[in-house]
């Protein structure tokens, strides 16, 4: 009996001996990884401090070396996803409704219009199309689900269908623009607007032609031609007009302007103002205005 009582004791030793090992190895692992994550720290510390590095460039750096091991089509989506671009961009595009004047003066009723609007300068220029705001009695732009302003329309260039309009509020969000002139057919074409009043509505497809020439029909059924449209496969329908085409980087790089339709609604064939050509006369309408 007595053995086997010592024997137990001795069992009891070992168990204690393990436990006692197990929790200073656990202490020494501890105090190793908090070593090692103190140490990440202090290098990052330093080569922010030293070379301007940060965690970011480096996860950036890593995600270059990804990306350069993607096929093509797997390359285009993680530069440039729809989603990405809408969740950048679409703040920057604003629904506008606007009271048209009649212009039939046997029909006295205004007509209610909405399109869209990029906007240009954070302090309330929006660039849209001039058949936006035409003859219009008054402007309103939502500039987000819960705020609407009074817009006033600075100038309009009627010969390119481009409008500058104005609202009172400062520290808007101003996308990034691109140039259209680099566009090749086929690339990735996404389009933000508010067809139909369904506000900052995303549509994507590809960029279909390049320095399009389309003859319209105005109000007044006198024809006019607008050129050096871009061609898109983007769904753009009415209440688009006036919002943005953007590349496969999340750049503006053309104004949703119109479409050929045999029934009022998109049919796979819009068209764009280059963005080149609209930022410039913009630019010239408020310098005129100021």
């Amino acid at each position: 009996m007595n053995r086997g009582h010592g024997g137990h004791e001795y069992a009891r030793n070992q168990v204690a001996d393990t436990i006692v090992t197990y929790r200073r190895h656990r202490g020494n692992f501890t105090t190793a990884m908090l070593s090692f994550f103190l140490g990440i720290a202090a290098v990052l510390m330093l080569a922010n401090s030293f070379l301007g590095i940060t965690l970011n460039d480096i996860w950036d750096a890593k995600f270059t070396q990804k990306i350069g091991k993607m096929s093509q089509s797997e390359r285009l989506i993680a530069e440039g996803s729809v989603i990405d671009i809408a969740r950048r961009v679409k703040p920057s595009i604003v629904n506008i409704n606007s009271q048209q004047k009649a212009v039939n003066s046997l029909i006295k009723q205004n007509v209610d219009t909405v399109g869209s609007g990029i906007i240009i300068r954070s302090d309330g220029y929006i660039l849209t199309n001039e058949h936006v705001v035409t003859n219009t009695r008054k402007v309103t732009v939502n500039i987000n689900k819960k705020e609407k302003l009074d817009a006033r329309v600075v100038g309009v260039d009627k010969e390119h269908d481009i409008a500058v309009i104005k609202v009172n509020r400062i520290n808007l969000p101003v996308p990034k623009f691109g140039s259209s002139q680099s566009l090749k057919v086929g690339e990735l074409a996404v389009a933000i607007g508010s067809p139909f009043g369904l506000q900052r509505s995303v549509t994507a497809g590809v960029v279909s032609g390049v320095d399009r020439a389309v003859t319209v029909n105005d109000e007044l059924e006198r024809a006019h031609t607008y050129s050096n449209l871009i061609q898109t496969d983007a769904a753009i329908n009415p209440g688009n007009s006036g919002g943005a085409l953007l590349n496969r980087e999340g750049e503006i790089v053309g104004m949703n302007s119109l479409i050929y339709s045999t029934n009022g609604v998109s049919q796979g064939v819009g068209f764009a103002i280059p963005i080149d050509i609209a930022k410039k006369i913009a630019t010239n309408i408020i310098s005129l205005r100021n």
